[in-house]
């Protein structure tokens, strides 16, 4: 397992005794948790940490994120508890395994309203539409709204799940895992053939020329201009990069912070890792909480990529580390992002 992505010692524990017996003894201990949500994310909690030895990619579901919002806010402050905040991850990490993966980071920045000039063609989303209804209607249906199968792959929860990110990602996405039974069958020209299809059930027009696999990287998924990205919800699972420093006490703060985009609970690969390093710096400021394991103090000042889920208010702006990792040089010589995309120094 990467270093820059640690379960809690707590769960990995769990995974080298008897699943059952330690998870009634976690329900015990958090029954105030347990009781806000449903007997299905009981079910999980139970039943998938007995699966928990075999590596997989952990993923965070709607339901677990439910009794999570409800735990960690304090309705009588306002606030968020620190260590139940931890207890809370620990907790989704076991029940969060049958929920639906969220979209991976970052999208390129250069020309970002391309995709509304026309990227592919009519006759390609075609062709896609054909391959689509052949391999993925059962799960995602003719219409893309999705099922108890598969999410809508169009309208407010496909944005939701992929603005900002690139095309690329989204093909990575398909052709990686795509269909569930057997993933990269169709061939590359194929499968971008089917984002094609969904970039049209998406209200993204044609253009003259076909969609390339070489081009998906610099084609960014976002609403029409004027419009402005959707900003994820608080306990969102969000990637954001900045700068690692110090702050009062013990704490640790991400200063000129970009806008934190939703993200995947999978260890970066080393793709993400480079757009990462691109991304020119923003002027949010996020405090870190659980960020102590990550050894902090051996990357100060320097440009870093963090995971963690959101919580943002007012006066303050929160992210609870999953994933910390280092991707530039001293923050000193990088630049700034403007709101036109453009960057100053």
């Amino acid at each position: 397992m990467r270093a820059g992505l640690r379960p809690p010692r707590f769960w990995m524990r769990a995974c080298s005794r008897s699943a059952c017996s330690l998870i009634s003894n976690v329900v015990s201990g958090f029954s105030r948790t347990f009781e806000l949500m449903d007997k299905r994310s009981t079910w999980f909690a139970t039943t998938m940490a007995a699966k928990a030895r075999r590596p997989r990619s952990l993923t965070l579901s709607d339901k677990s994120f439910r009794g999570f919002r409800v735990f960690v806010v304090d309705r009588r402050h306002n606030d968020i508890d620190q260590r139940s905040v931890r207890y809370s991850v620990v907790l989704l990490l076991l029940i969060a395994l049958a929920g639906a993966v969220r979209a991976g980071p970052v999208a390129a920045q250069d020309n970002p309203d391309r995709i509304w000039k026309g990227v592919y063609t009519e006759a390609q989303a075609d062709h896609g539409k054909e391959r689509f209804t052949s391999v993925c209607r059962r799960c995602h249906n003719d219409d893309l709204g999705g099922s108890e199968r598969g999410p809508a792959l169009r309208g407010e929860r496909f944005m939701t799940n992929w603005e900002l990110q690139t095309v690329n990602r989204l093909f990575s996405k398909i052709r990686d895992t795509m269909p569930p039974d057997s993933p990269s069958s169709l061939s590359e020209d194929e499968y971008v053939d089917v984002v094609a299809h969904i970039l049209r059930a998406n209200g993204y027009p044609a253009g003259h020329d076909s969609l390339k696999l070489d081009d998906l990287d610099g084609i960014a998924i976002v609403s029409k201009a004027g419009e402005g990205p959707r900003k994820p919800p608080n306990f969102a699972l969000v990637q954001v990069v900045g700068c690692l420093m110090p702050g009062s006490g013990n704490a640790w703060t991400l200063t000129r912070a970009t806008e934190p985009v939703p993200t995947g609970d999978q260890p970066s690969t080393p793709q993400m890792l480079r757009e990462a390093q691109t991304r020119a710096l923003g002027s949010e400021t996020f405090r870190l909480i659980s960020v102590g394991s990550f050894a902090p103090e051996t990357h100060q000042g320097q440009k870093v990529q963090a995971k963690g889920l959101l919580y943002k208010a007012p006066d303050k702006a929160l992210l609870n580390v999953i994933a910390l990792e280092p991707v530039g040089s001293a923050c000193e010589t990088l630049a700034v992002s403007r709101p036109d995309h453009g960057t100053k120094p």
